[in-house]
Formats: structure tokens, sequence, C-alpha cells
């Protein structure tokens, strides 16, 4: 793949962070309603693996055919 590839699907990736970031917002904003506060704190909690997951999924499955897994693991 060449740098060209790689920056677009860094820029996919950024931006999938950035909608998480919103939707994290929403949901600890919303977690301040006392009734919803559990169901909502457990979501937010999901929400943080997903941070750290969503990049690596994200480049798994653009270059998972270019690279072998440990080529694939050593860029991620």
């Amino acid at each position: 793949m060449n740098i060209a590839e790689h920056f677009i699907i860094g820029t996919v990736s950024l931006l999938g962070i950035l909608i998480l970031f919103l939707f994290n917002d929403m949901v600890s904003l919303i977690s301040l309603w006392k009734p919803a506060a559990e169901i909502f704190n457990i979501l937010d909690k999901a929400l943080f693996i997903l941070f750290i997951l969503f990049p690596a999924v994200t480049y798994w499955s653009a270059f998972k055919n270019s690279y072998s897994k440990l080529g694939l693991l050593w860029r991620v």
C-alpha cells in the first residue's frame, strides 16, 4: 500500500474516533439523569473499549489482504 492509502485509512479512523467521542459526550450527559444513570454508565465503559479497538479494527479491515498478521500487528 502506498502512503496515500494509509492517509485515507488514517483519516477514516480519526473521523470514526471523533464520532465515538461525540457519542460518548452525549452518553455522559444523559447519564446525569438519575433513572438512566446505571445503563448509560455501562454504555460509557463499553465506549472506552471501543476507543481502543476502533483504530485496530479499521486498519485490520482495510489491510488484512495486503499484510501478514504479524506485519499488520507491527503497523497497528
